[in-house]
């Protein structure tokens, strides 16, 4: 006969260990978020820096097609590529987390085999998220300021 409260512990040990390997997941990729977006916040400031001697270095409509051109490009990647699906994951993490809270939970108070519904965030769940339009709002914010020190 299997000892059922040296399984029960076994299913516990493991549920918490999900957990935690969801929380370190969110952790370090929250990191690395921000770490990425200060980098290529300072990106545009040296590169403003870099260029404002030479004061608006293309004639004419050149320059506002390029910069549009390099705007768009890095807003666009940015803002609607990397961010949101990087906020999608990190909804993906907290809900796992949160499903084997609940699974530990139940397999307290109530034993037996716990359920799980562990299912991923949708696609455009990440482009709903309240930081992801906060960076991209300063990265845009930093380019128009990039542009108004060069061509004003």
């Amino acid at each position: 006969m299997q000892d059922t409260t040296g399984t029960t512990r076994d299913i516990l040990k493991a549920i918490v260990a999900l957990r935690k390997q969801c929380l370190d997941s969110f952790d370090k990729r929250r990191s690395y978020e921000w770490k990425i977006s200060l980098a290529l916040w300072a990106g545009i400031g040296i590169m403003t820096g870099f260029l404002y001697p030479h004061r608006a270095p293309f004639a004419g409509a050149v320059h506002w097609s390029i910069a549009a051109l390099v705007f768009a490009s890095v807003v666009g990647v940015y803002g609607f590529g990397w961010a949101p699906q990087v906020a999608r994951r990190q909804l993906d993490d907290l809900a796992r987390a949160e499903v084997y809270r609940k699974a530990a939970e139940s397999l307290l108070a109530h034993g037996g085999n716990p359920s799980f519904d562990v299912s991923s965030a949708g696609y455009w769940q990440g482009f709903l998220d309240f930081a992801s339009w906060t960076k991209t709002a300063i990265t845009g914010a930093f380019f128009l300021m990039a542009w108004l020190a060069l061509y004003s």
